[in-house]
């Protein structure tokens, strides 16, 4: 299920702010769109292995069968000069190096593997990348395949870096209600605030 996030939201949250924005797992690319077009965006990066993970036994089909890259190269295809696409899972090991390189990023929305393992891995990434905003999707969805919750409490149990801005309400695109959570960067190591 496609969700698109709130762009009046995400322009006021990041109004001060010009970086990269970072995404693990795409979809189909209708978050990419918006990214590209948020006036704080130099440019986004997708960190999603697309068809590189089908064959992985700890991925469940949901999270990817329903979105080949094909569909979300034909959907983001008017910004592909504002893109750069990682074709990894975002707990290769090669990831943080290669990202490190890219430069700033300021905002990273995290919608990849959900298990609570990959939640703490994915925040640890975005941790060593000094992003400022992050938000998890799925919030209060808690299954077999997806702990967003429990892993960002865990996380932040051992990671005094962040902080719970605010949990909203999403909606759009679902016909369903979705919660995101939106963790705040408490301070950058070379200012001391953000």
């Amino acid at each position: 299920m496609n969700m698109i996030m709130n762009e009046k939201y995400l322009t006021e949250l990041l109004k001060d702010e010009f970086g990269c924005i970072m995404e693990i797992g795409a979809g189909e690319g209708y978050n990419t769109k918006l990214f590209c077009q948020l006036p704080s965006s130099k440019m986004v990066i997708v960190v999603d292995p697309f068809e590189k993970s089908w064959d992985d036994e700890d991925i469940h089909p949901s999270y990817i069968i329903p979105y080949p890259l094909e569909k979300w190269k034909s959907n983001v295809s008017e910004y592909q000069d504002k893109i750069i696409l990682v074709q990894k899972r975002s707990d290769d090991k090669t990831l943080f190096d290669e990202l490190e390189k890219i430069g700033d990023i300021i905002f990273c929305f995290v919608d990849g593997l959900q298990r609570e393992e990959n939640i703490i891995n994915d925040l640890s990434l975005v941790d060593r990348l000094k992003v400022k905003y992050v938000c998890l999707d799925d919030w209060s969805r808690e299954t077999d395949v997806s702990q967003v919750k429990s892993g960002t409490l865990k996380f932040l149990e051992n990671n005094t870096n962040y902080e719970i801005l605010e949990i909203r309400e999403n909606n759009l695109g679902t016909g369903q209600n979705r919660d995101l959570c939106f963790l705040r960067r408490k301070f950058n190591e070379n200012q001391n605030t953000i």
